[in-house]
C-alpha cells in the first residue's frame, strides 16, 4: 500500500496536501521548524543565520532503510533450486524539515510581507524537489531489486550493492541538476526586493548592504538494511 508524504504544516503558512507516494515507500516527516521574528529584512536574516540547521537556513536531510522478501525458485519440473527471488521490496525514508516559520509578520510593512511569500515559494519548491527526488530513487531501486534471481546464500548482499548503487546515482543526478542550476536556490530578500536590506546609511546615498543567498546544504544520508 503507498504511503503519504505529509508536507509539514506551517511551510508556507498552510497545510499543504499531502503528497502521495509508490507502493513500497513509506516516508516519516521530523517537523524541526524554527521561528523568527523581526520586521525587517535584517532582523529576518539574522534570526535565520542564528537559528537556522548549521548556519544555513533550510535543510532536508534524510536517512533511509529497507525490507524485502523473498521466495526460493523452482526449476521447470517443479523441483526446489539454490536460486531465490525477490517478490517485494519496502523502503522507508526519515526526513527531517529544519526551515523557518516567520511569527511577526502583523507587524511588517506590506513589501516585507509580499517578500517573505516568495520566499515561502523558493521553500515549498525546495521541498518538493527533494520529495521528487526521494521517490526517483525509490522507483529505481525497487525495479532493480525486483529483478534479482541470484543463489539465496548471496541473495542478500547483491539487494543490498543494488539499493546502495541506485542512491549513488541518485545523489549524482541531484548534485549535477544543482550544477546546472536546475534545483531551486533560496535567496533572502528574493530577486527585485534587495532594496529591503537597505540602512538609512545607505538610503542617504551610501552602498545597501547585498541581499544574501544560501541554498540547501548536501544532505546526511546514512543508510541501512532494515533489522
Amino acid at each position: 500500500m503507498a504511503s503519504l508524504l505529509a508536507i509539514p504544516s506551517g511551510l508556507v503558512g498552510q497545510e499543504l496536501s499531502s503528497f502521495s507516494t509508490p507502493r513500497g515507500v513509506e516516508v516519516r516527516i521530523i517537523d524541526l521548524s524554527y521561528d523568527i521574528q523581526g520586521s525587517t529584512a535584517r532582523q529576518i536574516l539574522d534570526q535565520m543565520r542564528g537559528g537556522g540547521p548549521g548556519g544555513g537556513w533550510v535543510q532536508f536531510p534524510y536517512e533511509y532503510r529497507w525490507s524485502y522478501r523473498t521466495r526460493q525458485l523452482a526449476s521447470i519440473s517443479g523441483r526446489p533450486t539454490l536460486h531465490c527471488g525477490v517478490t517485494d521490496i519496502t523502503i522507508e525514508f526519515t526526513v527531517r524539515a529544519d526551515y523557518p516559520r516567520w511569527t511577526t509578520r502583523d507587524d511588517a510593512s506590506p513589501r516585507l510581507v509580499e517578500a517573505w511569500g516568495l520566499f515561502e515559494e523558493q521553500l515549498e519548491a525546495l521541498w518538493q524537489e527533494r520529495q521528487d527526488a526521494l521517490v526517483r530513487f525509490a522507483r529505481d531501486a525497487r525495479r532493480e531489486v525486483l529483478r534479482i534471481e541470484e543463489g539465496c546464500p548471496i541473495i542478500q548482499q547483491i539487494v543490498n550493492d543494488r539499493v546502495r548503487r541506485s542512491h549513488d546515482r541518485s545523489v549524482e543526478r541531484e548534485r549535477e541538476a544543482r550544477a546546472d542550476g536546475e534545483r531551486t536556490g533560496l535567496r533572502w530578500p528574493p530577486n527585485g526586493y534587495e532594496d529591503l536590506m537597505a540602512t538609512p546609511a545607505a538610503v542617504a546615498g551610501g552602498p545597501a548592504p547585498p541581499a544574501a543567498a544560501r541554498g540547501e546544504e548536501d544532505p546526511i544520508v546514512p543508510d541501512r538494511p532494515a533489522a
